[in-house]
């Protein structure tokens, strides 16, 4: 997009003016003024609703019968006017089916549209993000490495995908080595990696009902749709192969089908990582006590597990810190380009890299390492400096109407309409309500959905807090009581306060929390498998908010002249998007 040294130099083309549009509405409605607020918002540019928008200028400018619609007197009035912006797309569908798709193809082959990427703009690593909501950071995504030689590698969650790349016709196209995969569990079906309805009845029968897959990547196209001030756009084309972990059932029938090949295409955002000296860590501020993520064994041996989990970090400005969880001892130092590196008594060492900052969040990429210089996981998430706040000064107890509302999962910008929170057919609701007598409830059940949302209190709990020293105080919710002795806990969700400040709901506090449990009275605690040590966060807000913030929605019936409908008191209206990013579900 940008030309010259101005970011905010636009070239009129289709892409650049769908790019202006979207800028302006992540921008509450008005056109950047200045550089920081420029790269603020593109970064929360979704990019298959930028793509599609760019679609539907190249149509305008066509005329004929893609031309503006009645009562609409410019590009711009209908790239930010959602309802019309619809209209058009569904009209323009109407006329000619597959029309949008088609069009994005011509975008994309367009050098005039998509400029070719050259060996002085392509970035010497890459970070993938996400388009965040406001009032949050962008977590996950993988870590690519252009080295000048070109060679290079993905880094993604537990290993490393190494390759070449060439320039071709300003294109990136990469060829994996084909010696690394990931690791994911598809639930069984027909048609999964060619599964017979036979050979399903005999994994539910031995009671599989998810296998172990692999996916290995072989080749992917990069074509840059847009060059941002940190953040680039890309589609990614990949291909690949995925292949099931052969099973072997009781009396020795083995399940192995073949590998099955699979091309994907995903709209990317790419934060350059050489365009980061601006956010980098500086020395003075990692003195105190910081949340970060690493890779450790978490809880007593043979209780636990190994993750990337949270860890609090004690740092002193001499060089020397303790990640508390194990107390383990470390030294740290800063290189000039502000990568973190924290070194443990065992060798083993992590690297962390500062890449977007909101307020006082952070979020980095983390890279753990054994002590031979040997990846064994990474990931990009939040992390935090503590700000004081604790239990012991902070009442998290809640109103009969009121309870805490989860939303580290509701970063994403597509979970929100501007500042109201969706019900995502109620898959957005859960949350605690601690009562002031110390019982509680577990938030998530519900008979109806807005605007006739009643909560449903069948789950319940009781909470207290623990002084464990003079400014630390931990909150334990008792979720489940032991079978074999009513008046002891089995199942126990713990807290600790890291911050608290004001959220776009409500009241927000950041909170590290961990789960653990155990059959009855007399067994070991352990902790429970995917809550293990980790940052949460919460905002407190009214039973109520679901209703009054119901979303009004008009349903088309195919062949039938009515619609189906209600009313609230707030209309959203959400982007049409033909293609969305997401790639095919796996092993299919």
């Amino acid at each position: 997009m940008a030309e010259g040294d101005s970011p905010n130099t636009v070239s009129i083309n289709a892409v650049s003016t769908a790019l202006y549009s979207l800028i302006v509405a992540a921008n509450g409605g008005t056109a950047p003024t200045n550089l920081d607020s420029f790269t603020l918002v593109e970064k929360s540019v979704s990019p298959d609703e930028l793509i599609e928008a760019a679609a539907v200028v190249k149509l305008i400018t066509q005329g004929g019968v893609f031309a503006l619609p009645e009562g609409v007197t410019n590009v711009l009035e209908l790239l930010t006017n959602t309802q019309a912006y619809n209209d058009y797309v569904a009209a323009a569908e109407a006329q000619n089916p597959n029309i949008i798709t088609d069009t994005i193809d011509e975008i994309i082959a367009d050098p005039e549209l998509t400029p070719p990427v050259d060996a002085t703009s392509l970035a010497s690593a890459y970070f993938e993000i996400y388009p965040a909501a406001t009032g949050f950071l962008s977590r996950g995504g993988n870590k690519f490495n252009f080295n000048s030689d070109g060679t290079g590698s993905e880094v993604f969650n537990s290993g490393i995908h190494q390759f070449e790349w060439t320039l071709t016709e300003g294109k990136v196209d990469i060829t994996y080595s084909g010696e690394t995969s990931t690791t994911y569990f598809p639930s069984v079906a027909v048609g999964l990696f060619g599964l017979t309805q036979e050979q399903v009845n005999q994994l539910y029968d031995a009671r599989y009902f998810q296998v172990e897959a692999k996916q290995t990547p072989l080749s992917a196209s990069l074509t840059r749709i847009i060059q941002g001030e940190k953040t680039d756009t890309y589609r990614v084309v990949e291909t690949g192969t995925r292949a099931m972990v052969p099973v072997t059932l009781p009396g020795g029938v083995v399940i192995a089908p073949d590998p099955v090949s699979y091309e994907s295409t995903e709209d990317q955002l790419l934060r350059n990582a050489d365009k980061l000296g601006d956010v980098k860590f500086v020395a003075e501020d990692l003195d105190g006590e910081w949340l970060f993520e690493h890779y450790y064994y978490a809880g007593e041996e043979g209780f636990g597990y190994s993750d990337m989990f949270a860890d609090i970090f004690d740092i002193n400005p001499d060089g020397t810190g303790v990640a508390l969880e194990n107390d383990k001892p470390f030294t740290w130092e800063l290189d000039d380009k502000g990568l973190f590196v924290v070194t443990f008594e065992d060798g083993s060492y992590s690297e962390i890299m500062k890449l977007d900052q909101l307020g006082t969040d952070v979020q980095v990429f983390s890279a753990s390492y054994d002590a031979e210089g040997t990846l064994i996981a990474a990931d990009a998430d939040y992390a935090l400096k503590l700000d004081g706040s604790d239990f012991s000064t902070y009442d998290q107890s809640n109103p009969e109407d009121m309870y805490w509302q989860t939303t580290i999962n509701q970063w994403i910008k597509s979970a929100w309409d501007e500042d109201t929170l969706l019900w995502d057919d109620g898959f957005a609701y859960f949350g605690w309500q601690f009562l002031e007598d110390g019982s509680g409830y577990q938030m998530g059940s519900s008979m109806t959905s807005p605007p006739d949302f009643e909560p449903v209190f069948n789950t319940s709990l009781s909470w207290d807090e623990e002084v464990i020293s003079e400014d630390e105080s931990i909150m334990s919710i008792n979720r489940r009581m032991c079978p074999d002795d009513q008046t002891q806990v089995c199942t126990q969700r713990q807290w600790r306060l890291l911050k608290s400040t004001d959220g776009i709901l409500g009241s927000r506090i950041y909170v590290f929390e961990v789960q653990d449990q155990r059959f009855d009275s007399t067994s070991p605690w352990y902790i429970t498998t995917g809550i293990g040590p980790r940052l949460n966060i919460y905002e407190e807000i009214t039973f109520d908010y679901w209703n009054d913030t119901a979303i009004a929605e008009e349903v088309a019936v195919s062949g039938l002249a009515k619609g189906i409908s209600f009313t609230s008191s707030k209309k959203s209206i959400a982007r049409t998007v033909l293609e969305p990013n997401q790639k095919p579900q796996l092993g299919l």
